[in-house]
């Protein structure tokens, strides 16, 4: 979060959260995570199979919830994220990586 900050820019987050075997399925570590003070974040998707625990999260920490969508569907959320020309950056756990990886490959021609 300390990096996303660190860009002055208008930016938007993709947020993938899995709770898979690989990943644990203990998420209560996300109510670590400072989203008190995020800069020029206009908007924040969510997705995975907690899309909407992350959303829930991102909520309780006074973002805009007119500007929080959540798609579990990872295709539809990166589909929703380029919509946009503002500049993107994304966060995905273990298992969200690589297919996350794929969908914004795929969006980016």
């Amino acid at each position: 979060m300390r990096i996303l900050n660190e860009d002055e820019n208008e930016k938007e987050l993709l947020f993938v959260l899995n709770d898979n075997l690989a990943d644990g399925r203990d998420v209560s570590w996300i109510w670590d995570i400072n989203f008190d003070n995020l800069k020029q974040v206009t908007r924040i998707i969510t997705s995975g199979t907690r899309a909407y625990d992350m959303a829930i999260r991102i909520k309780t920490a006074n973002y805009p919830v007119d500007k929080i969508e959540a798609y579990p569907n990872l295709q539809e959320a990166v589909a929703k994220l380029y919509q946009t020309p503002i500049k993107k950056y994304v966060i995905a756990n273990y298992t969200a990586l690589q297919p996350t990886r794929n969908e914004i490959l795929k969006n980016r021609d």
